[in-house]
């Protein structure tokens, strides 16, 4: 069975529905604005996790790579993250670096949370706010990397850095935030992803960077378990994300919110797929032409954009 479906956008003039979305926020794997100064200090109300006489602060933590989470435990993100940084503390745990997970949240709400997320760094418990000020932190979850002398490197977030890991190899090495800043992760292939469609398609490959593909696709039918990190639906360059319904897939491909899709039979809700994409040239609009194409036929989709005249109320206020 086919389906014929229709994007549109609704507003008192005629705008394409591409544009509901906005330009999407570029995400930057490091920002660094006042890298290279001194690390405010912590001043942390109390330390959660931490070894048996554990201090946190500079001094004691000097020629040590420090990360710093800023978190909440009302943030799913951070939440749906913890996993992956777990698992990235665990690969670093015989390096010198430490991660502190700082909450301005008072200590049973987040022993609470940490009972059914667990997290492997330490727990810093902050008085207020003033700390994620200090730091410039503008949402959560971010973190920000400390460098061995006690400076700071730069700003990103845990799905770059679970990604990325090189960017801690880089602040071992002695890096200065100048030359750290300077990665080319934008460009940087993530082997790992191939690995992952390689384990979900029951395809044993060796991968080298040389050897990787300009275009690959997995489009199955979900089987549950453990998340994967996710790079998001909607990349032109990476698209990586399981359980969705095929209306989450055709918004993300398309740039285009749920209600602006409509369809002459009902788009269903289950199953749920798993999507893995990879476009590895330029220019990367073909890339997101192409899993358009790939989500048209694996569902025998007739897909075209309109455009509609409809009222609308304009709600504001003073």
């Amino acid at each position: 069975m086919g389906y014929r479906v229709v994007f549109y956008a609704i507003g008192l003039t005629m705008i394409f529905s591409a544009s509901v979305h906005g330009e999407k926020e570029k995400v930057d794997a490091l920002v660094t604005a006042r890298a290279g100064q001194a690390a405010p200090e912590l001043n942390l109300d109390r330390l959660l996790q931490a070894p048996s006489g554990a201090r946190a602060d500079w001094a004691s933590l000097r020629g040590k790579v420090v990360v710093l989470e800023f978190w909440s435990t009302t943030c799913a993100p951070c939440l749906r993250w913890s996993p992956h940084v777990n698992k990235l503390g665990v690969a670093f745990e015989k390096k010198p670096v430490v991660f502190i997970s700082i909450t301005d949240e008072d200590e049973a709400t987040v022993r609470r949370c940490l009972k059914k997320f667990p997290m492997h760094g330490w727990i810093g418990l902050a008085k207020d706010h003033s700390l994620s000020d200090a730091y410039g932190i503008k949402g959560l979850p971010s973190m920000v990397i400390v460098g061995k002398d006690g400076k700071l490197l730069g700003w990103t977030r845990p799905s770059m850095l679970t990604a990325y890991p090189e960017i801690l190899g880089a602040a071992l090495a002695g890096k200065t935030h100048d030359k750290l800043s300077t990665l080319p992760l934008e460009n940087t292939v993530n082997i790992d992803h191939f690995r992952d469609i390689d384990a979900i398609s029951g395809v044993e490959t060796s991968v080298s960077e040389k050897s990787l593909p300009i275009f690959s696709i997995l489009i199955r039918k979900a089987e549950g378990g453990e998340k994967r990190p996710n790079n998001g639906l909607g990349n032109q360059r990476n698209t990586f994300d399981e359980d969705v319904t095929m209306l989450r897939a055709l918004a993300h491909a398309y740039d285009v919110t749920t209600p602006y899709i409509v369809s002459e039979s009902p788009l269903p809700e289950n199953p749920k797929y798993d999507i893995l994409f990879r476009w590895n040239k330029r220019p990367l609009s073909t890339g997101k032409r192409l899993l358009q194409e790939a989500l048209q036929a694996t569902f025998d989709l007739e897909v075209q954009r309109e455009m509609r005249m409809m009222d609308v109320f304009v709600l504001g206020y003073p």
